[in-house]
C-alpha cells in the first residue's frame, strides 16, 4: 500500500507510463478501448466532415497502439495530442504517425487562442486531483477552441458503484498495487460536466454513457487470450465486448457505464 502522492507533476506521470502493467497495453484491450472512443467520436460528429485540426488532450492511448489519432485524422486536416508526461508523449511519437505529439499540461498548453476546431477529452480531466483544476482545464480547452469549435469529453461515471468504491479507496490510501496502479483523481456526473461546460458558453448537442462491461475482470481475460494465442477467442469476445454496449439502451445505463461522455460546441 502507497499513500497519496501529488499527481500533479510531470515526474509523477513520468513515473506510472514507466511503470504500466502488462495489463493495461494487452492487445485485444486496447483494440477494443480504442475501436470504442472512436465509436463515440463517429456518434457525435457522424458522417464526412473537414474540420481544421484536432487536439487530444492526453497521448495514454497513442503511447500504446493507435489511439485515437486516426478516428481525429478522419474528422481534420491534422491531429495534435499533448502530454503532461515527456514519457508518454515520447512513445506516442515513436508508436503512432498519425498523430503530432506534445510535452506539455492542458491547463497551460502554449497554443495560440482558437488554434483547434476539434478538442476530444476522453478521461484526461479525473485525474486531475481538486475541482478547481478541472475547471482551469476547461477554460483553457475554451481558449483553444475556434468559435464554433467541437468538444468532445468524457469522465468516469462516479453513479457507477465499482467507480465509486475504486476512487473512496484511491482517496483514503492512494494506490493498492494492481487493484489501483495510480492514484484516482476527481469526477463529475454527466448532469455536472452539462452544467460546467454550459457556464463557460458552450451548447451541449448530446450525451451518452459507454463502457458497459465489468472493465477489470474483462482486461485480464483478454490478456490471458492474448498470451495463450486464443485469436478465434479473443476476436469473439471482442464481439460480444460491443454487443454489451447495448445496455446504454437500459435505464440502468447510468449504474454500468464506466465513462459519462458529452459532445459540446463553442458558442
Amino acid at each position: 500500500m502507497k499513500r497519496r502522492e501529488s499527481t500533479e507533476s510531470p515526474e509523477y506521470w513520468n513515473s506510472v507510463a514507466e511503470n504500466l502493467l502488462p495489463e493495461v497495453s494487452c492487445g485485444l484491450w486496447r483494440r477494443y478501448a480504442d475501436a470504442l472512443n472512436a465509436s463515440l467520436i463517429e456518434r457525435f460528429l457522424p458522417g464526412s466532415i473537414a474540420l481544421k485540426r484536432a487536439l487530444k488532450t492526453d497521448l495514454f492511448d497513442e503511447s500504446l497502439g493507435l489511439g485515437l489519432a486516426q478516428a481525429m485524422n478522419n474528422k481534420s486536416q491534422e491531429a495534435w495530442g499533448i502530454d503532461l508526461s515527456f514519457s508518454t508523449a515520447r512513445s506516442a511519437s515513436r508508436k503512432n504517425s498519425d498523430c503530432i505529439p506534445v510535452n506539455s499540461d492542458i491547463r497551460n498548453p502554449g497554443f495560440r487562442k482558437g488554434s483547434f476546431s476539434l478538442v476530444v477529452s476522453n478521461s484526461t480531466l479525473d485525474h486531475f486531483s481538486s475541482e478547481d483544476e478541472i475547471r482551469e482545464a476547461l477554460r483553457a480547452i475554451s481558449f483553444l477552441l475556434e468559435p464554433g469549435g467541437h468538444l468532445i469529453w468524457t469522465m468516469d461515471n462516479p453513479l457507477n458503484p465499482i467507480i465509486w468504491i475504486r476512487n473512496t479507496l484511491s482517496r483514503r490510501y492512494g494506490t493498492l498495487g494492481t487493484l489501483l496502479p495510480y492514484q484516482m483523481g476527481k469526477t463529475w456526473s454527466l448532469g455536472r460536466m452539462a452544467r460546467e461546460i454550459g457556464r463557460l458558453g458552450f451548447l451541449v448537442r448530446e450525451t451518452g454513457f459507454f463502457m458497459h462491461c465489468p472493465r477489470m475482470p474483462v482486461i485480464r481475460m483478454l490478456k490471458f487470450m492474448d498470451e495463450s494465442n486464443k485469436r478465434r477467442a479473443g476476436e469473439k469476445s471482442l464481439q460480444l465486448l460491443h454487443a454489451i454496449e447495448k445496455l446504454e439502451a437500459l435505464p440502468t445505463r447510468q449504474l454500468t457505464a464506466y465513462y459519462s461522455a458529452l459532445h459540446a460546441t463553442k458558442e
